[in-house]
């Protein structure tokens, strides 16, 4: 008789280096807009059109996201287009919220969260996180 047993072992000492990035409220929500339509321009109406049009059920999509299931609502008749970019909008501002949410909570149990400026570029933004996490070993 065999005896399947799992061998524990310690979790190894992590020191994670936690980077957050911010904006204002205001700009979050332009980047949201200016990033939406870019990929409703760019044809992301048309993906799902053709994903149903191979075969992929109307009900399965719903299944994998926000886009998806707003988008099946509005090719299926159900809102106006100018419904279904408002409810995408929104949809997306408050998935962003719930992000800050969880990264609060994150703080409120004890991890530190290196924030950065989310549109200072993407140069810059490396060498800040670089720097910062280099000088994290030195205060060691």
């Amino acid at each position: 008789m065999s005896s399947n047993t799992l061998e524990i072992k310690p979790n190894p000492d992590l020191s994670p280096y936690v980077i957050g990035l911010f904006d204002e409220v205001d700009i979050r929500r332009e980047k949201i807009h200016a990033r939406l339509k870019k990929r409703l321009d760019g044809g992301m109406i048309e993906e799902v059109k053709g994903l149903i049009a191979s075969g992929v059920p109307a009900e399965m999509l719903e299944f994998y996201g926000l886009e998806y299931k707003i988008i099946v609502s509005y090719l299926q008749q159900q809102i106006s287009l100018a419904e279904m970019k408002m409810q995408l909008y929104h949809g997306i501002c408050q998935y962003a919220k719930r992000q800050m949410t969880f990264f609060r909570k994150m703080e409120k149990d004890g991890v530190n969260i290196h924030w950065y400026q989310a549109d200072i570029g993407f140069d810059i933004l490396k060498d800040q996180v670089l720097n910062e996490y280099v000088k994290s070993f030195s205060a060691d």
